[in-house]
């Protein structure tokens, strides 16, 4: 077979050294990557073995000598007697290996972890994610940290303690954590900022997450529980209004009972003057003297600041409902007053629907527990024919029950009564 060296300067020659170049171009590929990913001695050290003899072959292919018809040295010239064919073979027998070895190279990195693919995989995360030491030098940071660096300082993320003083300056801390709001489209990144330890070295991590829903879920929520306190602020002055409206409209019908008895009296009296023997003097007697008593209480200085309990006690005389307690009455302000509007309700009851004129109240302390006392109140008048519907000042009790954590039950069978179980003093 003719020798290489007669094909000096022809194209074969030269077919062969690029293709020598090629080859050695995407070996030495092969051995960067094969270093950056760690694979083993196994893998690499035949690549550069491969590697150096196909730059030797090159070079030597690259003497001049032979072109300048100057005398080569006598391994040139040993090489150069070598067939063309055998360095043909060589050539495709080193594109066969190259290709293997990227083919093996390639199934390495979609079947390994390697530092490339954990890069890959951060960048694709929606958050942002940030490595740095303490001075602030960076050592890892994905593509949504780098965007969101540029788009606060306009400036490549270089220094992590400089950026992190570009956050805290634009946004607003809250529960530990920076809070940005885009002005374009009104997102809120949410940006933290924490201390890790690894190997015994100290690194900083900041991360950055979008938190817009959320960040408007709990301003939904914010708004929604402003409003429902004033809902219930208004709620509570229209309690108050409505206990004053209702006790108003008790001490009314109180008024105009009196009234028809004031009225009744003193028709009877005149009665008892015209007609002095029909008319049972005693009985006329107790009922001007009720009517007296309470003309005078009415007379008392209305400034005068009078005890729940006794007030209710004072009403329900002046519609001639008498109270009989058993028991001894709390000394708690808020449970007197609830048991003084019971009293008052109960007795308005008696005289106006059962037609009665005594109401018993009862008053127990409540068992195996810190305080409280158990409150039940029952009458002498008729039984109520038909179901009653709480409204008004029934209504109005259960509420003002209900305000102190106290429980509230009515009863219909076989008599009107109602119970309180009031919780004592927190």
């Amino acid at each position: 077979m003719t020798p290489i060296g007669v094909y000096v300067g022809e194209w074969l020659h030269h077919l062969i050294q690029f293709l020598l170049l090629i080859y050695l171009t995407g070996q030495l590929y092969l051995m960067i990557l094969s270093l950056r990913i760690h694979r083993t001695k196994r893998v690499y050290v035949p690549m550069v073995v491969l590697f150096l003899t196909g730059f030797f072959v090159l070079a030597i292919l690259s003497d001049r000598s032979y072109v300048f018809n100057m005398q080569p040295n006598q391994l040139v010239d040993l090489l150069y007697r070598i067939p063309w064919a055998v360095y043909l073979v060589y050539v495709v027998i080193l594109f066969v290996y190259l290709f293997l070895a990227f083919l093996n190279s390639r199934e390495y990195l979609h079947s390994h972890l390697t530092e490339a693919s954990i890069k890959e995989t951060i960048d694709l995360l929606p958050a942002g994610i940030l490595i740095a030491q303490p001075d602030g030098t960076v050592q890892m940071s994905n593509v949504q940290m780098n965007d969101l660096c540029e788009e606060l300082t306009g400036e490549t993320l270089n220094d992590a303690r400089r950026f992190w003083v570009s956050v805290a300056k634009a946004g607003e801390i809250s529960e530990g954590h920076v809070l940005i709001r885009s002005e374009e489209d009104d997102d809120v990144i949410m940006f933290s900022r924490d201390l890790l330890s690894i190997e015994k070295q100290e690194f900083v991590q900041m991360l950055a997450a979008d938190v817009t829903e959320r960040y408007q879920a709990i301003e939904d929520i914010r708004t929604k529980n402003d409003q429902l306190r004033e809902y219930q602020d208004r709620m509570k002055n229209y309690q108050q209004l409505a206990v004053q409206t209702i006790r108003s409209e008790e001490i009314l019908n109180a008024r105009r009972i009196v009234h028809d008895q004031v009225g009744h009296a003193l028709l009877t009296a005149r009665y008892y003057l015209e007609h002095p023997e029909n008319v049972d003097a005693a009985a006329l007697l107790e009922m001007l003297r009720q009517t007296n008593q309470f003309l005078l209480r009415e007379a008392e200085d209305a400034e005068e600041v009078e005890d729940p309990i006794e007030e209710a006690a004072g009403l329900a005389q002046a519609i001639g409902v008498r109270i009989s307690s058993q028991g001894n009455y709390p000394s708690e302000e808020r449970a007197r007053k609830l048991i003084g509007y019971a009293i008052r309700e109960c007795a308005a009851n008696t005289a106006k629907h059962g037609h009665g004129d005594l109401l018993y109240v009862t008053i127990m302390p409540l068992e195996n527990t810190a305080g409280g006392w158990k409150v039940r109140l029952e009458n002498n008048g008729l039984p109520a024919e038909e179901p009653i519907r709480e409204s008004g000042g029934l209504l109005n009790l259960r509420r003002m029950a209900s305000d102190m954590s106290a429980v509230m039950q009515v009863e219909t069978k076989p008599i009107f009564a109602v119970e309180l179980t009031i919780p004592g003093p927190k």
